[in-house]
């Protein structure tokens, strides 16, 4: 008897003789078909094994290049760091510099400045004394205009008066005058009376 059995990815072939045999015999053919299952199931697990064992491989090749690429990642990150640090050490000199210099530039500017400061206090303060005079003469002049305004008020009022004054005079004068003028004309026709009654 010919036959054949899928193993794998292969076909492989047996070939058995068939007989004739005892009631034991037959049981040993059970025997050995029940070992050759056993044999198979043995076959499979090991091919699972072997299978997950290729995964496990292939898995930890992966977890082993990444862990490669993170070693070569942080070799860079470290170098980049390295470079960086020596670069803002570098920048870091000079920036002590540049600030020696401009500390330096300042305290010769405060050197020169100082005597502009002083004279520019001495002018300040001569333009304040001259702002207080300035204050003080338009406070005067203020003060003359209102006296002026004062006496032009009252000088007008004592116009004022004497024109009511010369008014009044000139009203008492005429009345005067008219009084006058009526007794003279009364003395007359008294004179003409008398004059005619002597007659």
């Amino acid at each position: 008897l010919v036959f054949e059995r899928r193993e794998g990815g292969d076909n492989r072939q047996f070939e058995t003789k068939l007989m004739r045999g005892t009631a034991e015999y037959l049981n040993g053919i059970s025997a050995w078909r029940g070992m050759d299952d056993e044999i198979d199931d043995a076959r499979h697990q090991l091919k699972q094994a072997v299978a997950h064992s290729a995964q496990d491989r292939e898995e930890l090749d992966r977890l082993r290049k990444m862990l490669q690429q993170e070693r070569e990642a942080a070799q860079r990150r470290e170098q980049e760091i390295e470079q960086m640090q020596s670069a803002n050490a570098d920048e870091l000199v000079k920036l002590n510099e540049t600030l020696r210099r401009a500390e330096q530039t300042r305290r010769e500017s405060e050197l020169k400045l100082h005597p502009l400061q002083q004279r520019e206090a001495d002018l300040a303060e001569e333009l304040n004394r001259q702002k207080e005079k300035e204050r003080l003469r338009k406070e005067y002049i203020e003060e003359l205009k209102k006296r002026h305004e004062e006496e032009k008020t009252r000088l007008e009022q004592l116009h004022l008066k004497e024109q009511a004054g010369r008014r009044e005079d000139q009203v008492a004068r005429l009345t005067a005058e008219g009084m006058l003028h009526k007794v003279q004309h009364e003395l007359g026709r008294i004179r003409d009376f008398e004059q005619v009654r002597r007659e």
